[in-house]
């Protein structure tokens, strides 16, 4: 049914391919090795060095060169891990937004709009269809009774079951080959080209018996049943008709295989004359048995063509036409109502599949906000370290100086160096928070559980209407 099609289903389809599976990143600022900066800036002999200079002067106010090259690396370590943290928080936006729940909570509210309106279209779709349908059932129903009622019929027509239908279909192409191949092993013997022209003689005549048989039975002896004495006439004639043309076609048959065993050209004339002057003067025993086979078949195959189907004519064709409506009507109700139901089901299914991908959303939105939280706690404590480590280093770097000269160190010797925090930038007010999520998911598992219920209504109302039909359509009686 179409209707799955253009509610939940687009949308879960959708909500399907936009799911991105969140991975914690295991990314932690490195910590600045103290050791190996103070051996990378040779912190030791460059201090004792400026020491043994007196430098920097006792009334130096700035940090020299030295503490200015210690500072620049503290500060380009925090520059990097900033700019780390930037990006990370960047993916972190980029996911959060990924799971668009402001856009999937708006979508499922139209869809549960969409999918009602749909459903109810296609109720009334298949209403309409069956309309037609029991309305065409109920004209062929009218139509049998009225042809039972027209030609005083009362009782039910006989009609041959499909099994044995092609059983007697069966006997009739098994009574054709049998009368072939009998003819032509007959025929054979007086005819010059053999077996051939024995065989083809037989097809043909085979064919004619069987055939005119046929027309005989399905057609004109059956007139004997129609109410009009003229009708009754021309069906008892067709009798009186039928057995002379078994008896004459076999007959001829029977004389022209002893005409042609003496003589092959002019052999139907000669058969004719023959038959026409003395029909019973047959010489040979086996021109007999071609008859009497010949005549036997034809009775056997006008047997099996009466019983075929009804022997009043039209009352069999009246019949399985009011029945193929009658099985258009109830196959159909019954393909629309597995239809309906089937929807049901799968909307079901998918509001169920829904509810757990918006959960499965939301627990991917908690552990990016947790990571991200984690993130900058990390963050603002790796500056509190480098702090430390540019302090520990400085100090190395003044207490060697110290050492090393016989002057005082400058008052800004005893300072400890303050470094100016970077603070991210993150814009978090146009984000929902996990509780704002579980509330909106709730809201909308009520929507959708509501929507459920409305369309297990609309489905049962659509399966009442569709039986409606049968209350505003009812069976006429028939035979």
């Amino acid at each position: 049914m179409s209707a799955s099609k253009d509610g939940l289903s687009q949308f879960w389809a959708k909500a399907k391919q936009a799911g991105h599976p969140f991975q914690s990143s295991t990314y932690i600022f490195p910590s600045l090795d103290v050791a190996k900066v103070e051996k990378k800036l040779d912190i030791h002999r460059e201090a004792a060095a400026r020491g043994a200079e007196e430098q920097p002067d006792e009334a130096a106010q700035s940090l020299d060169g030295k503490e200015l090259e210690i500072i620049q690396l503290v500060e380009d370590a925090k520059n990097d891990a900033y700019q780390n943290l930037e990006d990370q928080l960047q993916v972190f936006s980029q996911r959060l937004t990924n799971l668009d729940f402001q856009g999937q909570f708006s979508e499922i509210e139209l869809s549960n709009a969409n999918a009602v309106s749909s459903f109810k279209a296609e109720v009334v779709k298949g209403k309409a269809e069956l309309h037609d349908l029991r309305q065409k059932l109920s004209d062929a129903t009218r139509s049998y009774n009225a042809f039972k009622a027209k030609h005083k019929i009362t009782r039910a027509p006989q009609v041959t079951a499909t099994h044995w239908f092609v059983l007697k279909i069966a006997i009739l192409v098994a009574i054709l080959v049998f009368e072939f191949i009998g003819n032509g092993y007959f025929l054979s013997k007086g005819n010059e080209l053999g077996l051939v022209g024995g065989f083809t003689q037989a097809m043909l005549f085979a064919f004619v018996n069987i055939g005119f048989t046929l027309f005989f039975a399905l057609v004109c002896v059956r007139r004997i049943y129609l109410p009009s004495f003229f009708q009754k006439l021309v069906g008892v004639g067709s009798i009186a008709l039928y057995g002379c043309f078994a008896l004459a076609l076999n007959l001829f048959l029977a004389h022209y295989r002893e005409v042609s065993g003496t003589t092959f050209e002019e052999a139907g004339r000669a058969a004719l004359a023959q038959a026409i002057a003395n029909p019973v003067g047959l010489q040979d025993i086996e021109s007999w048995l071609l008859f009497a086979a010949g005549l036997l078949f034809s009775l056997i195959a006008f047997v099996d063509g009466w019983s075929l189907t009804d022997p009043y004519p039209g009352l069999a064709k009246a019949y399985k036409q009011m029945l193929a409506a009658r099985a258009e009507y109830t196959e159909r109700q019954a393909e629309l109502i597995d239809e309906l139901t089937s929807v049901r089901d799968n909307h079901e299914t998918k509001v169920k599949e829904i509810i757990e991908s918006l959960n499965d959303r939301r627990a991917q939105h908690n552990d990016i906000t947790a990571h991200r939280a984690k993130m900058l706690s990390l963050f603002t404590t790796y500056q509190e370290n480098l702090e430390r480590a540019a302090n520990t280093l400085l100090k190395t770097y003044r207490e060697a100086n110290r050492k090393a000269r016989k002057t005082p160190t400058p008052k800004y010797f005893e300072q400890s160096y303050k470094l100016v925090r970077v603070k991210p930038s993150m814009d978090g007010s146009v984000e929902l928070t996990s509780q704002e999520i579980g509330q909106a998911i709730r809201q909308t598992q009520i929507q959708l559980s509501s929507q459920i219920k409305e369309i297990t209504k609309l489905c049962s109302e659509g399966i009442d209407q569709y039986h409606e039909l049968d209350k505003l359509y009812p069976d006429e009686a028939y035979g």
